[in-house]
């Protein structure tokens, strides 16, 4: 992996990282370290971090992941939406509340598709779901 991202590193002029005003000339060795987390996202989205380090995670299909850190670490769904993934449409974001560590609120932006005699109708909808773990 490190000859990859230094690879990567020496065939640029100048990377900015994360629009932080960070940067790294080119020839210079990368000053940052990848620890891979969970495996076996599937067209992840957006994901949302709360104060207890966990990140809520969304694929597209309408998946909400769960990274719990470790040791180990584990990665499990929390709620399946379905979501229509016609065209640019799918679980498309996700918040946690400001208020999160009180409420549990998590919102959720997403697509369903109707029937109708006309065709298929995809509507966008803002969904708000209480995070519950059993314990």
């Amino acid at each position: 992996m490190k000859a990859r991202i230094a690879h990567f590193v020496h065939s640029v002029q100048h990377v900015e990282l994360l629009g932080l005003g960070l940067s790294l000339q080119a020839g210079e060795p990368p000053a940052l370290e990848i620890n891979i987390l969970a495996q076996g996202i599937v067209e992840g989205m957006e994901m949302d971090i709360d104060p207890e380090g966990r990140v809520f995670i969304t694929e597209s299909k309408g998946k909400v992941e769960l990274y719990t850190p470790g040791p180990p670490g584990t990665l499990s769904e929390l709620i399946d939406s379905k979501s229509d993934t016609r065209g640019e449409s799918g679980l498309i974001g996700i918040a946690l509340d400001p208020n999160f560590v009180k409420n549990q609120w998590i919102y959720l932006y997403h697509t369903v598709a109707f029937a109708t005699k006309n065709g298929d109708y995809l509507e966008h909808r803002l969904g708000r779901f209480v995070f519950a773990l059993a314990r």
